[in-house]
């Protein structure tokens, strides 16, 4: 078996969201983080629990986030989430994207859409080098926010009480933008790796997490980590 590969001061933080209705509809959303040496972030430390609020405010009120996961980065044949955990703590944290602590305020919540229908961001770096990867976010819009486009992609449509990808980038730079930068640690960052390129791996701050708009993503589609 080959020798995992492994990034020392590198870490993959991830939230595991659950339908309150029906807690067996689950899903993630993980970020990578760096830090300094030795120091392995802890489930109470601010860098954890900003993403916490940020991706509960994006969340609609039928779900929640139900734990938070820390693991070394690494690749290897074993499946990412099959690798022992540093820690895991089990948390209650109610969707609030529709109320005055959320990203898009005191609106209605309205009708959720299919699970499938996502907000893609794209997380820039903050440097040159490397690609910009996406992160989905699933429930986070509501049914009369959608429009549906033959043979096409969803977009925000007009509707009462429409929301904006604007909302969106606001509420991540203030939730987020400590960590959004090339220094102090610690920091989120984006790790590249290629196996079959034997390149990295090396990590690059993320400048900025920004909408780019609805997509569709396939929701038992596997994590490939």
């Amino acid at each position: 078996m080959a020798t995992p590969v492994t990034f020392p001061n590198h870490y993959v933080l991830t939230l595991a969201v659950q339908n309150i209705a029906t807690p067996t509809i689950q899903w993630r959303n993980s970020i990578d983080i760096v830090d300094s040496a030795g120091n392995i972030p802890q489930p109470t430390d601010a860098v954890v629990t900003a993403f916490q609020v940020w991706l509960q405010g994006l969340l609609r009120n039928d779900s929640q986030i139900f734990s938070a996961t820390l693991r070394n980065w690494t690749r290897g044949l074993q499946p990412f989430n099959a690798q022992a955990a540093l820690w895991e703590v089990a948390l209650a944290l109610v969707g609030n994207a529709f109320t005055a602590s959320g990203a898009y305020g005191a609106l209605p919540v309205g009708s959720p859409t299919l699970g499938e229908v996502c907000i893609r961001l794209q997380k820039s770096n903050f440097t040159s080098g490397g690609r910009f990867p996406n992160m989905f976010l699933r429930n986070a819009v509501r049914t009369l926010d959608v429009n549906s486009v033959a043979g096409g992609r969803p977009t925000l449509g007009s509707g009462g009480g429409q929301i904006t990808f604007a909302q969106v980038n606001t509420w991540t730079n203030t939730k987020l933008s400590p960590y959004l930068t090339n220094n102090p640690l610690p920091r989120f960052c984006n790790i590249h790796y290629s196996a079959k390129h034997l390149t990295g791996p090396f990590d690059t701050a993320i400048g900025s997490i920004t909408a780019l708009g609805l997509t569709t993503h396939n929701t038992s589609r596997k994590s490939t980590k």
